[in-house]
């Protein structure tokens, strides 16, 4: 870390030198521009993804792709072209890409301002604008005007680990110092009906401690749901035991049972 932090003082040294010279400031936004424009390609034996990568984090997510989260790469690859699938919690779109890629019709919702510029530049980058829609909203239980809550440590470019409507964190404990500012929260049956997007075939939602919320604000949208990957927290009983009474209400069945009985897991229900 001693390292990392000289070095990073370096850098903004010479930029401030820079800066002084004639033109210095031209010189040092083209440089800056270069750095975030910066990306990675990631490729299978079909398609090449690609990713920008302007900080450490980007970095890991597009490099990580097919090894962070494999089921939930088995589980896109088993979506059927041109089904439509909401990615609710698409951070900067890692999985919306693959799946646009793949024929899907994609809905990728993400509320952090840090993200949807990257999620967005990211289809661009992937010819993707025909094929996978950016609604720059939360998810939750209720459609208002309210309280994102940005985790102060993940306040980064890919950064995630915040909260819509209320502070909830990991284990459903809240977050620690976060940054509140306002923004619009929809539940998934109002996006439906009154925004007059296509429901959901196939549904993953990852947000970070709220899922159960999520689910609760669409109990019409998931009549029409064929396969869903959700996060579960085992650390929070309350929510584990939530989201399994919605899902079996709703005639679910749990496909992928998780593995260790603590901490987030993906999970993965089909219709009966």
């Amino acid at each position: 870390a001693f390292w990392e932090v000289l070095l990073a003082k370096i850098i903004i040294l010479v930029f401030k030198i820079v800066q002084i010279f004639p033109r210095g400031r031209q010189a040092t936004s083209l440089a800056l521009s270069k750095i975030f424009s910066s990306s990675k390609s990631i490729k299978d034996s079909e398609h090449k993804y690609e990713y920008l990568t302007p900080n450490w984090l980007t970095f890991f997510r597009a490099k990580s792709l097919f090894i962070k989260e494999p089921e939930t790469i088995e589980w896109l690859k088993q979506i059927p072209a041109g089904s439509v699938l909401w990615d609710v919690g698409a951070n900067i779109g890692t999985y919306s890409i693959y799946a646009g890629k793949r024929g899907c019709k994609v809905f990728a919702i993400e509320p952090s301002f840090l993200n949807i510029e990257l999620l967005q530049r990211n289809i661009i980058l992937n010819k993707l604008n025909n094929t996978i829609a950016l609604l720059p909203v939360g998810v939750g239980e209720r459609t208002s005007l309210t309280s994102y809550f940005m985790s102060s440590p993940n306040l980064i470019w890919g950064g995630a680990h915040n909260s819509v409507d209320k502070n909830v964190g990991a284990g459903g404990l809240p977050l620690e110092n976060p940054v509140e500012i306002k923004g619009f929260v929809f539940s998934m049956d109002d996006l439906s009906k009154f925004m007059n997007i296509e429901p959901p075939q196939y549904l993953k939602i990852d947000v970070d401690g709220l899922e159960l919320e999520v689910l609760k604000g669409g109990v019409n949208v998931l009549k029409g749901v064929r396969s869903i990957l959700i996060e579960v927290d085992h650390d929070s009983h309350e929510q584990s035991q939530g989201l399994m009474e919605i899902l079996k209400g709703s005639n679910f069945v749990l496909s992928s049972p998780a593995s260790n009985s603590s901490g987030p897991v993906n999970q993965i229900w089909i219709r009966k």
